[in-house]
C-alpha cells in the first residue's frame, strides 16, 4: 500500500515499501489532493506489477506516458519504472529502428528509404521531439506538409508507408501506449503513371542502333534481357552467370533478390525468347575466357549508350528505361496470350501488381481488331426469310401456353430413337405424366439412356 503524507509547508510525499521490506518515499512538493491519490494509486498497480512480473495495468501505462520528464524521474529513482532513455526521441529511435532493419536483412534500397522517411520525420517534428508527444492530428499535418511542398501524392503515400514500418516498430516496443498516431494515414503503391510502350518494331530498331553506335555486345544483350525476358536491372539482369543459361532446354536461371526473402520466389525460370538468342550468342563469343558474368555494365552508362541509339535509329526515348522495357515485356506476353497466373510466374511478381504497374489500362490494338474482324454483319434475304420462319414458329410454340402462363412441353420421340423399344415407353409415360401436371419446358430434362 502506498500512503500519502503532508509536511508542515504543504508539501505532499507518497511512501511505500517495496516487496524486499524497503521503505521508499516520492516527494511531490505541492500538489492538490486528488493528483496525489492518483500518484498513489498508480504506484500500488506499479508494486503490484513488478511483484508479480507482470505489465502493470494499461491506464498505468497512459499515466506514465503522459508523465511530465521531472514526476517520471522520480519514479525512476525509487525503481518503479525504468529510466527514459534517448532513443524516447525521435532522431535516436529512427537511428536505432533502421540499425535494427538493416541487421535483419532489409535490402539497401528498402534501407535508403526507411532513412528518408526518418529525415522527413524529424525535419518536421524536430530532432528532439519525444515520442509520446507525436499525436494523430500532428502526424496528419505531416503527411500534408509534403503535399504542400509539391511533392507527388505516390511520393508522400510511399512516406507514409515507410513512416508507418517505423510507427509499427515503436508500437512493439511500447513507445506509443496511447495507440500508433501514423495508423490512420494512407500509405501503399500508387498506380504507376508509366504508359510508354516500346513495341517489337522499335525494340528491334533499338538493337540496330545500338551496332550502329559500336555498342558492345553487352550492353546489347542488357537491352535484350530487360525488352525481351523482363528482367529487372540491375537486380537481376548482373547476378546471370553462364550456368544460368540452359541452351538445350532454351530457358534462364534467374535469381531475384526482391523476392528472395519469400519462400518458393528466391529464383524463376523463364525462356529464352527468339530475339534474345543471338543477342546472347554474340555475347558469347565476346566474352573473355574465364568470364562468368553476362552483364557488369553500368546503369548510368547503358543510358547514354541507349538515348545514342534512339535517337540514330529515330525512337523516342523513354524514361524509366529498365521499367519500360519490362512493362512492355509483359503487355508483349500478355497479348500473345498466355495466362495470367503463368505471366505473373515468369515476370517474379503477384497478379495485383501486373495490372497495377505493368499492365496496360487500354485495350490493345490486336483485341481491338480481332473484335472488329468477328462484329456481326448485315442479314441478307436469305437470313432474313430464316429469321421470319423462326418467328412465326415461336408465334406458333406460345399459343400453346398452359393454364399457368408455362408454355407445355412439346413432345416429339426422335427418329432415330424410337427403335429403342425402352425408350419409347419411358418417353411416353413422362410425355404424359408432364401434359397431365402442366410441367413447362424450363427444368424438366427427360431421363438419359
Amino acid at each position: 500500500m502506498a500512503s500519502i503524507t503532508k509536511s508542515t509547508d504543504g508539501k505532499t510525499r507518497v511512501m511505500f515499501v517495496t516487496p524486499d521490506g524497503s521503505r521508499r518515499t516520492i516527494y511531490l512538493g505541492t500538489i492538490d489532493q486528488k493528483s496525489a491519490s492518483n500518484m498513489a494509486r498508480h504506484v500500488e498497480h506499479l508494486l503490484t506489477a513488478r511483484e508479480h512480473d507482470e505489465a502493470p495495468p494499461a491506464d498505468t501505462t497512459r499515466y506514465l506516458s503522459r508523465l511530465s520528464d521531472a514526476l517520471f524521474g522520480k519514479l525512476s529513482r525509487v525503481g518503479l519504472v525504468e529510466p527514459r532513455s534517448g532513443s524516447r526521441t525521435l532522431a535516436a529511435f529512427v537511428d536505432r529502428a533502421i540499425d535494427q532493419k538493416t541487421l535483419e536483412g532489409l535490402k539497401p534500397a528498402s534501407i535508403r528509404r526507411l532513412k528518408l522517411a526518418g529525415s522527413k520525420l524529424t525535419d518536421f517534428f524536430g530532432s528532439d521531439c519525444r515520442m509520446r508527444d507525436i499525436e494523430p492530428s500532428r502526424a496528419s499535418e505531416w503527411r500534408a506538409s509534403m503535399l504542400q511542398a509539391g511533392k507527388s501524392l505516390a511520393f508522400a503515400k510511399g512516406m507514409t508507408s515507410d513512416a508507418k514500418t517505423l510507427a509499427r516498430m515503436a508500437e512493439r516496443d511500447k513507445l506509443w501506449p496511447q495507440g500508433n498516431p501514423f495508423a490512420h494515414l494512407l500509405g501503399g503503391v500508387t498506380r504507376t503513371s508509366y504508359e510508354r510502350y516500346v513495341d517489337a518494331d522499335e525494340a528491334g530498331r533499338v538493337v540496330e542502333g545500338l551496332r550502329a553506335t559500336d555498342a558492345s555486345a553487352e550492353s546489347i544483350l542488357y537491352f535484350g534481357l530487360c525488352r525481351f525476358a523482363g528482367l529487372r536491372a540491375p537486380s537481376e539482369t548482373h547476378l546471370l552467370t553462364w550456368g544460368d543459361i540452359d541452351w538445350s532446354r532454351g530457358t534462364i536461371n534467374v535469381r531475384s533478390p526482391k523476392t528472395e526473402r519469400y519462400r518458393g520466389h528466391e529464383s524463376r525460370t523463364v525462356p529464352i525468347d527468339a530475339r534474345l538468342l543471338p543477342l546472347l550468342q554474340s555475347r558469347f563469343d565476346e566474352a573473355e575466357p574465364g568470364a562468368s558474368k553476362l552483364v557488369t555494365r553500368d546503369k548510368r552508362r547503358f543510358k547514354k549508350e541507349l538515348a545514342r541509339a534512339c535517337q540514330r535509329s529515330g525512337v523516342e526515348f523513354w524514361h524509366p528505361i529498365t521499367k519500360i522495357l519490362r512493362s512492355s515485356c509483359e503487355r508483349d506476353l500478355a497479348e500473345r496470350g498466355v495466362p495470367q497466373s503463368d505471366l505473373s510466374r515468369l515476370m517474379g511478381h503477384s497478379i495485383l501488381v501486373s495490372e497495377r504497374h505493368y499492365l496496360s489500362r487500354e485495350v490493345s490494338a490486336k483485341t481491338l481488331s480481332l473484335l472488329a474482324t468477328t462484329s456481326p454483319t448485315p442479314l441478307n434475304q436469305d437470313d432474313a426469310k430464316s429469321n421470319a420462319k423462326r418467328d412465326a414458329e415461336s408465334d406458333a410454340a406460345r399459343a400453346g401456353m398452359g393454364r399457368n402462363g408455362v408454355e407445355m412441353v412439346r413432345w416429339a420421340l426422335p427418329a432415330e430413337d424410337a427403335k429403342h423399344p425402352d425408350f419409347s415407353d419411358a418417353f411416353v409415360t413422362m410425355r404424359d405424366d408432364a401434359i397431365s401436371t402442366n410441367i413447362g419446358l424450363a427444368g424438366f430434362e427427360p431421363t438419359t439412356f
